[in-house]
């Protein structure tokens, strides 16, 4: 027993659900077979389905052609010939208003070798089905075939306030998900630079002081070496005590503090500004000066931003969609 069919519409920015009738021939549609619940929709070259094939390639989809010049079943054929997962027949004009449909999609002659669905469609919804073909250019609107007994007809259009609201909320989620990214990447890139610095200074070598003279101060905290004392050398030869270069070097600055010369080596971030920039992240990450004490979250924020950049012009422009 046949049953009516309940043909549903996912378009980009629609949703309808239609019921229509199913042939009487071919196979039925339920849902034991899956395959069919879902596919894309084309329409048939020619349009009619009634020449010697159908021209334009609709393998696997299914496939809407108008009624007239031929018999249903001989379009069903020319469907299944084709290769198509299951054919749509609209109508040819318009019903009139309180006019009873009396179609029905038999054939006279053995149609046995019919094995696809076949379903006609009123001419609105037919039309229906064009416009959303025309509209989704490369990508085919996809519908669903499913076997039901009662149902309703809505159409629903998204407005303008909606797609605006629709492309603030996916762009915010994106920019939410960015500052979330480069407060990650910021501490991540912080904490390396932070252990760079310790093992940088660790590995500055070390001298035992003899008294030269009285005059023989660390400049840092302004005291007189001992005779003895392990002192730091920096490469540029200037000494100091371990206890009071070490913090220096490691929290506020990778220079001598006498002639201000680079005392690190390797890849080493000293107040935002690289001390190699031939080593590690440098090498690859474009150099941003950014004039403010703490310019390194800074810089990591921008070169987030940089990276985000085609992501959020693709956005844009409209290539991604975000479902909400």
């Amino acid at each position: 027993m046949k049953t009516a069919l309940l043909l549903a519409l996912h378009a980009m920015a629609s949703t309808a659900l239609v019921i229509e009738r199913p042939a009487h021939f071919g196979r039925n549609i339920s849902d034991d077979i899956p395959e069919l619940l879902r596919g894309e929709i084309v329409s048939a070259r020619p349009f009619d389905a009634c020449g010697d094939a159908i021209e334009n390639d609709v393998a696997g989809r299914i496939v809407l052609v108008v009624r007239g010049k031929c018999n249903f079943a001989y379009k069903a054929l020319q469907a299944q010939k084709a290769n198509a997962s299951a054919i749509v027949v609209m109508d040819d004009k318009p019903k009139v208003h309180d006019e009873v449909w009396g179609v029905h999609m038999i054939s006279d002659g053995n149609v046995s070798a019919i094995v696809i669905p076949s379903v006609f469609v009123a001419y609105q919804t037919g039309e229906a089905l064009l416009a959303q073909l025309k509209q989704a250019d490369s990508l085919p609107p996809l519908v669903t075939l499913n076997s039901t007994g009662q149902g309703v007809a809505t159409f629903r259009q998204h407005s303008i306030f909606e797609g605006i609201v629709l492309y603030v909320l996916s762009t915010s989620v994106m920019f939410v998900l960015l500052s979330a990214l480069c407060f990650v990447l910021s501490k991540i890139v912080a904490w390396y630079q932070q252990s760079a610095r310790t093992r940088a200074a660790r590995r500055l070598p070390m001298r035992q002081y003899h008294v030269k003279s009285d005059e023989d101060v660390c400049s840092i905290c302004l005291e007189t070496f001992d005779d003895g004392v392990w002192l730091k050398v920096l490469p540029c030869d200037h000494e100091f005590h371990q206890e009071c270069i070490d913090p220096w070097l490691q929290h506020r600055n990778g220079n001598c503090p006498l002639c201000k010369r680079e005392a690190l080596d390797g890849d080493v971030c000293v107040d935002g500004i690289w001390t190699n920039h031939h080593a590690g992240l440098a090498s690859w990450l474009p150099y941003i000066l950014v004039s403010n004490e703490n310019n390194y979250s800074v810089q990591m924020f921008l070169y987030g931003v940089i990276m985000m950049l085609p992501l959020l012009v693709a956005v844009a422009l409209g290539y991604f969609t975000v479902d909400l």
